[in-house]
């Protein structure tokens, strides 16, 4: 109804408030946050019988805003060129559940877990719960892969940028942390030219 419509697209406009207030304290972070909504999107609309069962315009959500929870992030540790030590660490590993908080009263479980699981591998390696496999939905999967094929692909001051084919490459030689069904999906996106090298600057 309209009264609903409107209260959501209040909190829409106030969570791109937020990705304004993080682009002014680190422009990766803004920059970063729309190639992964290009990336999950691409990965959703290819998967085709494996797609998860979420709305594209839910996933969508969810991949833009995985990272607001980063507007808690003290502005010297987001563009902090060196290794973090382990109290700023601790800002950084607690994003993904300010981010599913932050999501959780407007848009509902499903979008809220997304952005607080795509730091989540399969095999319990990853952050903020450590959870496996069986915990971590199809839709994180998705998020996850394209938030870590981004990095990988950006210059972000201190790793080596990888082209697009080098970076899916390594994601599929990772099936013990990146679903193998979305990792070979982005391979073929990558190889057939669907994803091209510094598209996702105008996306």
């Amino acid at each position: 109804n309209c009264p609903a419509y409107e209260a959501v697209s209040q909190f829409e406009v106030s969570l791109n408030d937020l990705l304004t207030r993080v682009n002014e304290k680190d422009n990766y972070t803004f920059r970063h946050s729309k190639a992964v909504l290009r990336y999950s999107l691409a990965l959703y609309d290819a998967m085709q019988d494996d797609c998860p069962p979420i709305p594209r315009d839910d996933l969508a959500i969810a991949a833009l805003f995985h990272d607001v929870g980063k507007c808690f992030v003290p502005v010297e540790i987001l563009q902090k060129p060196d290794r973090l030590d382990h109290a700023e660490l601790r800002y950084i590993l607690r994003h993904p559940m300010d981010s599913g908080r932050m999501l959780l009263p407007k848009f509902g479980e499903q979008i809220a877990e997304i952005a607080r699981n795509h730091h989540e591998r399969l095999n319990g390696s990853g952050y903020p719960r450590g959870l496996l496999a069986e915990d971590i939905s199809l839709s994180s999967q998705i998020v996850a892969v394209a938030d870590v094929f981004d990095a990988m692909t950006t210059d972000r001051g201190y790793n080596t940028v990888k082209t697009f084919s080098e970076a899916a490459a390594e994601l599929v030689s990772l099936p013990e942390e990146f679903d193998s069904r979305i990792t070979q999906v982005l391979d073929r996106l990558v190889t057939s030219g669907a994803l091209e090298e510094g598209g996702a600057e105008s996306a």
